[in-house]
C-alpha cells in the first residue's frame, strides 16, 4: 500500500514537471509584441496637412523595437513609417473637407505590432500671412471677419462692425479680445451702441496661454468637446506671451458655425504692438471652412453659447 502511494506521488510530480516545462517552452517560443503608444494628439497644419504627436511606446527601449506605422482612412494612403525616437509627424496629401482616422502602431523587427491607437481629425485652412487688428483709437479697424466675401479675412472699422467675427477693445488701458456681443461696443441686448445693429456670435471654448507658435498647440479632441463655451472677452492687459483662442463663429446663413483657432502673437514680451494711435495685435488663424467640423467629431449643438459681459454675474442669452 505504501509502495502504491509513493509511486502515485512520483507519477504526479513527473506529470507536473512535464506540464510546467511544456508551458514554459510554449511561452518561450511566442513572439513578443510591443506595447502601444499613448497620448495621441493632432493639429491642423494647413488645408492638406495634419500633424500627429504622441508619447512613445514603453517598448522602444527594447532591442527588438523597429519603428512606428501610421495608417490613414478613408482613402488609398500608403502607411507612413516613423523611425524610432520620433514622436511628431506631418501627414500630407489630405482633403480639407474630409475627416480622417489616423491609427498609430508600434512595430518590432519580428513583424509583431502593438494594438493601434487612433484619433479622428481634419485639415483646416491656415492663413499664414500677417493679420492685424488695430486698437480702438485707430482709424484702421477694431474687428475682423474671418472670411469676407472674397474668402479672405479682413480687418474692418466700426462702420462695418456688423461683420465682425472677433473684436479688439483697448479703451481705459485695458486690452481685451473676443466676442463682439460680449464687448463694451454693444448694449445688454448684444446690439452695437453706434448703430443699433446686432453683433455676431463668437463662442470661445478655451484659451491656451504661453504659446510661441500655433503649430505647437496639439489636442486630443475636437474643439466642440471642450465643455461650457462662452461668448466673452479675454483680458490680456498683463500678458507677455502669446495665446490661442479656440472659437466658433456664426456667419450669416450658417447655423452650424465655423470652428477656428486664433493665435494672438507676442513680440519680445509685448502683445499690443506698434505706436499709438495705431497699435495692433497680430494674429495667425487656422480656420475650418467646413461648417460644423471642429477638426474631429461633427458638432451636434448649433446654438450659440451664453454671453458673459463685464461686471455681470449673469449670463445674457
Amino acid at each position: 500500500m505504501l509502495y502504491k502511494k509513493i509511486l502515485g506521488l512520483i507519477l504526479i510530480s513527473a506529470l507536473s514537471a512535464f506540464l510546467f516545462v511544456a508551458c514554459d517552452e510554449t511561452t518561450a517560443t511566442e513572439d513578443p509584441v510591443p506595447k502601444p503608444i499613448s497620448n495621441l494628439m493632432a493639429t491642423s497644419i494647413d488645408s492638406a496637412t495634419v500633424a500627429l504627436k504622441f508619447d512613445p511606446s514603453a517598448s522602444e527601449i527594447e532591442a527588438l523595437f523597429k519603428e512606428y506605422i501610421v495608417e490613414i482612412t478613408p482613402g488609398t494612403f500608403n502607411p507612413i513609417i516613423i523611425p524610432k525616437g520620433t514622436t511628431i509627424v506631418n501627414v500630407p496629401g489630405l482633403t480639407e473637407i474630409k475627416e480622417y482616422t489616423f491609427s498609430v502602431k508600434a512595430v518590432f523587427s519580428n513583424g509583431k505590432a502593438s494594438a493601434p491607437v487612433s484619433i479622428k481629425w481634419a485639415p483646416a485652412h491656415r492663413y499664414n500671412f500677417s493679420i492685424r487688428v488695430y486698437e480702438y483709437a485707430s482709424q484702421r479697424g477694431s474687428g475682423l471677419v474671418f472670411q469676407d466675401d472674397d474668402g479672405q479675412p479682413r480687418t474692418l472699422t466700426a462702420a462695418s462692425n456688423v461683420k465682425w467675427d472677433i473684436c479688439l477693445d483697448t479703451r481705459n488701458n485695458e486690452y481685451k479680445i473676443g466676442s463682439p456681443k460680449a464687448s463694451d461696443y454693444t448694449d445688454q441686448s448684444g446690439n452695437y451702441t453706434n448703430n443699433g445693429q446686432p453683433a455676431r456670435n463668437l463662442d470661445i471654448y478655451k484659451v491656451v496661454e504661453n504659446v510661441d507658435k500655433l503649430s505647437d498647440v496639439f489636442d486630443s479632441q475636437g474643439i466642440d468637446k471642450n465643455p461650457n463655451p462662452r461668448q466673452k472677452m479675454f483680458d490680456f492687459t498683463t500678458k507677455t506671451k502669446g495665446f490661442v483662442l479656440f472659437v466658433k463663429s456664426y456667419p450669416p446663413g450658417n447655423p452650424a458655425g465655423n470652428f477656428a483657432k486664433v493665435f494672438v502673437k507676442a513680440n519680445n514680451g509685448v502683445i499690443l504692438q506698434g505706436t499709438a494711435p495705431d497699435r495692433y495685435v497680430e494674429l495667425e488663424i487656422s480656420y475650418q471652412k467646413t461648417p460644423g467640423l471642429p477638426y474631429a467629431l461633427t458638432n451636434k449643438n448649433n446654438n450659440p453659447a451664453p454671453v458673459i459681459r463685464k461686471n455681470l454675474n449673469v449670463e445674457v442669452r
